[in-house]
């Protein structure tokens, strides 16, 4: 009498433990690409509500803002005296983007055809190039163009 052989054998198990694997890793890899995309359009969602908040500002004081007060440039100061609308405006919105933003900078240029450019930069603290090192490459930037 010949008995059947029921049930899986080792080379099976291990097939299907291998086809799991891999699964599993594509998945992992999946949720850490997300969190990236998350993460940066967190700090992105956060530069475009401040440049909306000191264009705000310049269009409640457009007098000031052609005259050069709310002009910034990247890592530069503030034309106005702080206790000046103006100069609080600004020094206070570039405080903002320094504490909010890792690595937060910004430039705010007034044209003399009043429009008005602003570029928010950050570090974006992930491997954006994929060359192993975070860099100077890695930064991200926002640009918005508007006119007064």
């Amino acid at each position: 009498m010949k008995r059947q052989a029921s049930g899986f054998t080792l080379l099976e198990v291990l097939i299907s433990i291998v086809i799991l694997s891999i699964g599993l890793l594509g998945m992992a890899g999946l949720v850490a690409t997300g969190i990236k995309n998350n993460h940066t359009a967190s700090y992105r969602s956060q530069a475009t509500v401040l440049a909306d908040d000191i264009l705000d500002r310049i269009r409640a004081n457009k007098t000031a803002a052609l005259a050069g007060q709310y002009s910034l440039a990247i890592g530069g100061t503030c034309p106005a005296a702080v206790t000046t609308v103006p100069g609080f405006d600004c020094a206070e919105w570039k405080a903002r983007v320094e504490n909010e933003l890792p690595g937060g900078a910004a430039a705010v240029l007034i044209g003399i055809n009043r429009d008005v450019t602003i570029t928010i930069r950050w570090a974006s603290g992930l491997d954006e190039n994929q060359d192993g090192t975070v860099n100077a490459s890695d930064v991200l930037a926002f640009t918005t163009t508007s006119q007064l």
